[in-house]
């Protein structure tokens, strides 16, 4: 049963030879993310702006870099569905090492900033000890 179903999906995979998809393809999901990401982020940023939280220079800022970032992450992802498509074993690997690589870099992150968050704690407290003492 699992053999037929793997045999299936071998046969209904797309026979491109190509590892990576047309560029066109990965420019279109690139343009869509950096709309989806502007987008979201503008609507985000224009209620910054109208609290004052934020400047009307900032706002373009985040907007832009929100943008790009979006547009990385929608390149990315159609290549990925594509090598995945394609080429199913090394597509699944190359996902499995990245998704490792961005838990390990997020767990470091999180680490590093409790690392820093308690440092502060702990010139707060000795900064409060020398003003009693």
């Amino acid at each position: 049963m699992a053999y037929s179903l793997f045999q299936d999906a071998m046969k209904n995979r797309p026979r491109t030879g190509d590892f990576f998809p047309p560029a066109s393809t990965i420019a279109s999901a690139g343009a869509f993310g950096a709309i989806l990401g502007m987008a979201t982020s503008g609507v985000t940023n224009y209620g910054k702006v109208k609290a004052g939280e934020i400047t009307e220079e900032e706002a373009v800022q985040d907007t832009l870099n929100s943008g790009a970032m979006s547009a990385g992450t929608m390149a990315a992802a159609s290549v990925a569905a594509h090598v995945v498509r394609v080429h199913p074993v090394i597509g699944f690997a190359a996902l499995a090492a990245v998704g490792i690589g961005v838990l390990a870099s997020a767990r470091k992150a999180t680490q590093q900033k409790e690392v820093e968050e308690a440092g502060a704690a702990q010139i707060e407290v000795e900064v409060e000890a020398e003003a009693a003492g």
